[in-house]
């Protein structure tokens, strides 16, 4: 059994960079700058989330797809490589509209769709990210199992952690700052080098055996599954989202006190999205998994946790900038966000 060295684990989950300093700049810096450039002041928070809802349904659909065709790959150059190659490459072409999406503002005489035209780029830009970037990242999930021994993969796990925190410090030094100053095209460009020089690491050091086999098994019955598991998850969030909205508007109407109000809304929104998360995922794997569900319990008890504490913490990182700006009243909201997130990658 090989012994991988340190710059083998480095290699194999070297992409892994490039995702996680896409993610940590474009959903707790960048997204919410340009929203707030977008729209209406007093809306920003709804429309920054129906942004991250789209995105992530559209994730939620393709990312299990692109897997599957991952793991049915006979290319030459083996099964996850050609992947995160095209990954990164339409990762930056995509890109390329997200950071065009400002030369929009005041092209539009009025609302499209009820938004503005710079909106509707940025929103087009971001689904088609979502495409393009889960396309390399269900790839690189499968590197570890195929090139890492088994009793190598925790240490292997241990730099790809790594790898997810260090974007944080490189937020924290620089792009805070460009953001503040409207520098936008720059931080579009460090996230497509990011993309392009992890990728060609993981491409040129990681060898891969291709997979000779010829795919068997059915097709469209797993691509079904996964159309009716997302039909689900939205669903329930629609419904979760319905609740809170619901629940603000009877109170209110209600006369009930402002603080009071906090707290009401504050508990029907914890309910809502633990609810969704628990009957979401419990529902999403009877038809997922299919009959032998029941056999998976533990797997199934695991999605819920690691979603609970993803939700938590999700829900901060996205709307940290905002709070920075309206509650603690900063003039560098992007900044100081970006300080946080690095105090946060070091505990």
């Amino acid at each position: 059994m090989k012994n991988l060295h340190w710059y083998d684990h480095l290699a194999i989950n070297s992409y892994w960079l490039g995702i996680n300093i896409a993610s940590g700049i474009l959903t707790p810096i960048l997204m919410p700058a340009l929203v707030l450039m977008f729209m209406p002041v007093e809306m920003k928070n709804t429309y920054l989330a129906n942004l991250r809802v789209i995105g992530l349904s559209v994730a939620m659909l393709f990312q299990p797809i692109a897997g599957f065709w991952s793991d049915r790959s006979t290319a030459k150059m083996g099964r996850r490589r050609p992947f995160i190659i095209w990954g990164a490459i339409l990762n930056v072409i995509f890109l390329f509209i997200i950071g065009s999406s400002p030369s929009f503002m005041g092209a539009d005489k009025g609302l499209i769709l009820g938004v503005s035209a710079a909106y509707l780029v940025l929103t087009i830009g971001t689904i088609l990210m979502q495409f393009s970037s889960n396309l390399g990242q269900a790839a690189v999930q499968g590197l570890m199992p195929d090139v890492v021994p088994e009793n190598q993969r925790g240490r292997s796990s241990g730099y790809k952690s790594l790898l997810e925190l260090l974007p944080a410090a490189l937020v924290a030094l620089f792009v805070g700052r460009m953001v503040d100053k409207g520098l936008i095209w720059p931080v579009i460009g460090i996230i497509m080098a990011g993309f392009i020089i992890t990728m060609l690491i993981t491409v040129i050091f990681v060898k891969e055996e291709p997979f000779k086999q010829k795919p068997t098994g059915k097709v469209l019955e797993p691509i079904l599954r996964i159309l009716a598991l997302t039909a689900i998850f939205v669903g329930v969030t629609r419904a979760a989202i319905w609740l809170v909205s619901s629940s603000g508007k009877l109170l209110t109407n209600a006369g009930v006190t402002l603080n009071t109000q906090i707290i009401l809304i504050g508990v029907a929104g914890l309910i809502a999205m633990a609810g969704s998360i628990i009957f979401g995922v419990y529902f999403g794997a009877q038809v997922g998994i299919g009959k032998d569900a029941r056999q998976h319990m533990s797997f199934i008890w695991w999605v819920i946790n690691r979603l609970l504490f993803l939700a938590a913490v999700g829900s901060i990182q996205s709307f940290a900038q905002y709070f920075m700006g309206d509650v603690l009243g900063v003039d560098n909201p992007a900044t100081v966000t970006t300080i946080l997130l690095a105090v946060v990658a070091v505990f």
